[in-house]
């Protein structure tokens, strides 16, 4: 006599309770959720100063639990011989620039070109400023005209100047070594925007 096949079938709940004791737990999540750099609204790329805030903040809280106390060399003068971030074959340059006081080529251009262009801000302000006073203070009608072709030939002037600036600005740029110093390269109708200016008198 052949067995029933429904009882060859193990009991039920005896499957669940098997089920259930051979079970994976759950995989724990290691990301920390507190974090406000972690939270969704805030996973976008970040800028240069909000990275920098965040390094300063991880090490201002390291200072404060004492992460730096035991450092080796604590309380010992430092060896500031070698700049260890210094590239190899730079090191010889840079010290005979340093022990005769001398400045790199490329911040001498830098600054220099930097200097002559405050220089053309400050005259194209006080040459608007003059101008503008001297325009609104005269009925005379050929001395406003007079007036009006002095600023004509001021900016003419000037868009030669700055198209000359921006081919040393290029090649400057192209010269640095930190992307960070590099240059801006100029337009008239920006340097008049920021005094007030307008390209007609009057």
């Amino acid at each position: 006599m052949s067995k029933d096949p429904l009882s060859l079938r193990p009991d039920r709940d005896k499957r669940k309770k098997r089920a259930k004791q051979t079970r994976l737990p759950r995989k724990p999540d290691y990301r920390p959720q507190d974090k406000e750099e972690n939270r969704p609204e805030q996973r976008r790329n970040k800028t240069l100063d909000e990275w920098q805030g965040i390094v300063n903040d991880r090490i201002g809280e390291a200072i404060q639990s004492g992460a730096f106390d035991d450092l080796p060399g604590k309380g010992k003068p430092q060896n500031l011989g070698r700049n260890p971030f210094e590239p190899a074959d730079m090191e010889m340059a840079n010290k005979l620039l340093r022990d005769n006081e001398l400045t790199p080529a490329w911040i001498a251009d830098r600054n220099e070109l930097l200097a002559e262009i405050q220089a053309l801000q400050a005259e194209i302000s006080e040459e608007w400023s003059w101008l503008r006073d001297e325009f609104s203070a005269t009925d005379d009608e050929d001395r406003r005209s007079l007036l009006a072709e002095l600023w004509e030939d001021d900016l003419l002037r000037w868009k030669i100047y700055i198209d000359e600036l921006n081919e040393r600005i290029v090649t400057l740029n192209l010269s640095l070594p930190i992307w960070r110093m590099e240059v801006l390269q100029l337009r008239l109708d920006r340097e008049l925007a920021r005094i007030g200016a307008t390209e007609k008198l009057g």
